[in-house]
């Protein structure tokens, strides 16, 4: 883990790196800087954007009528729904065979 400096207060702040690439060439890349007397509980990502990225996200928010930021959590949130979808049904494709024991809905639930 990597630091950097703040200026502010004079100490040391712990930061890790996360490079993205995906397949359309797009490389996103995350710092993600760890701060111990944060105003809210909440955790910051400081993100680098790609301008074109950066130019949707902006669309995006402005037609929606709320804050960048806001439209940005909303997405990954979204995106991050997505991945447990894909996930999740991995898993049921492994599970759902022929040879499997199926239980009735009634054994199931106790109806």
């Amino acid at each position: 883990m990597d630091c950097v400096k703040n200026i502010a207060f004079g100490q040391m702040i712990p930061q890790q790196s996360y490079v993205f690439l995906f397949d359309n060439g797009v490389t996103l890349l995350l710092h993600l800087k760890i701060y111990n007397n944060m105003p809210t509980i909440k955790k910051r990502l400081n993100l680098s954007l790609p301008e074109s990225i950066d130019n949707a996200l902006t669309n995006i928010a402005s037609r929606d009528g709320v804050p960048t930021a806001t439209k940005a959590l909303e997405l990954l949130t979204f995106a991050l729904e997505i991945e447990e979808d894909i996930v999740l049904e991995g898993l049921a494709l492994v599970r759902d065979e022929k040879t499997n024991k199926y239980v009735s809905h009634e054994d199931a639930w106790g109806v």
